[in-house]
């Protein structure tokens, strides 16, 4: 989705058409004239950065000069919040020792950023023009102040993940956490599951997979379980995913009690499912196929070495995942919020 004038050719994003256009730079730090925006796309050199353009510079009208509006706000030399330790200098080309990312945002390292030799230490211009807090009073994720320790190697214990190396911390709890999961949501509900899950700072000591990727959940740190599935889990960035999570935190909301259960438990590992309800299901191992190659008949997954149902009289299968499938969902965010969801047998092979 853009804007567009078919008089103009012109094209503009969503998030460049919501930004304040600034005609004029009074005070630019790195000349001493007013510059102005040529108000039409052209060819130009930066003066600050050297690199050859076509977009809208800002030009000196008295020394003939254009420029690009970060390469004219920014300054030689940054003193910087988040590197305390030496000075950051302006620069316009990316050193090879480096990996071309910013340290904080992870994001590409593009015209001009700012790079401190001694550190191996880079920041883009958007992260140096708004720096993460030193300190967060309150957060969720956890009841103490968290304060920002920039570079260093951790596993969060919010998420369980350690591909960021900027960590909020408690020392009084030895507490390390990803900038992204200090709101962490406690309470959610997701497409893959029919009850709300709760997010909780550690699970019972075992063995657990994660329902969304199935890979495995380190139970020490945080995750999402179900109160009324005590076997189902979800690492916290697959529950929190597009398309998984509608963005909704459900903290402070009712939860709708209706009972949609759709199964009917005939002794410990035998259950009758109303998609299948002339047979009972008995669960077994995926080990338990004798190598044949299987497919889930609800939701068409092969099944490996996992859990699932086997019908004791014919040839039916079912996932342990599809089980917890229910007669209907409480209106969902792909269905914009509106109605229940009806769960057709027929149409099993279409999920």
């Amino acid at each position: 989705m853009y804007y567009y004038c078919s008089i103009c050719d012109f094209a503009i994003d969503l998030i460049c058409a919501r930004k304040e256009v600034v005609k004029n730079i009074d005070f630019p730090n790195t000349h001493k004239h007013r510059l102005s925006l040529v108000p039409k796309m052209i060819m130009f050199s930066c003066h600050i950065c050297q690199l050859v353009d076509d977009r809208f510079p800002y030009a000196c009208d008295i020394c003939g000069l254009n420029f690009h509006k970060d390469c004219a706000e920014s300054t030689p030399e940054l003193s910087y919040s988040c590197h305390p330790k030496h000075p950051l200098k302006r620069l316009t080309r990316v050193p090879s020792y480096t990996n071309g990312k910013c340290c904080l945002c992870k994001s590409k390292l593009h015209i001009l950023f700012y790079h401190c030799s001694i550190c191996n230490f880079s920041v883009d211009v958007e992260c140096a023009k708004n720096p993460p807090p030193l300190t967060l009073d309150h957060p969720k994720a956890h009841e103490h102040q968290l304060t920002l320790l920039p570079q260093r190697i951790f596993v969060c214990n919010a998420c369980g993940m350690d591909d960021d190396p900027n960590p909020y911390i408690c020392l009084q709890c030895n507490f390390m956490v990803h900038r992204s999961c200090i709101d962490i949501p406690h309470i959610i509900k997701i497409s893959r599951h029919v009850h709300r899950i709760s997010y909780n700072d550690c699970l019972e000591a075992g063995d657990w997979k994660c329902e969304v990727c199935l890979k495995e959940i380190n139970w020490t740190c945080g995750a999402y379980s179900c109160s009324k599935c005590p076997d189902f889990a979800i690492h916290v960035r697959c529950a929190t995913r597009f398309g998984i999570w509608d963005g909704i935190e459900l903290e402070s909301i009712l939860e709708d009690t209706t009972n949609s259960k759709a199964y009917e438990v005939i002794e410990e590992g035998v259950i009758k499912h109303f998609i299948h309800k002339n047979h009972t299901l008995k669960l077994k191992e995926g080990s338990d196929a004798n190598g044949k190659s299987r497919r889930c008949t609800a939701c068409t997954y092969p099944i490996f070495s996992t859990l699932f149902y086997d019908c004791t009289v014919c040839d039916y299968v079912m996932t342990h995942h599809s089980h917890h499938l229910h007669f209907f969902l409480q209106p969902h965010h792909f269905h914009l919020l509106l109605h229940h969801l009806h769960l057709l047998p027929h149409h099993l092979h279409l999920l």
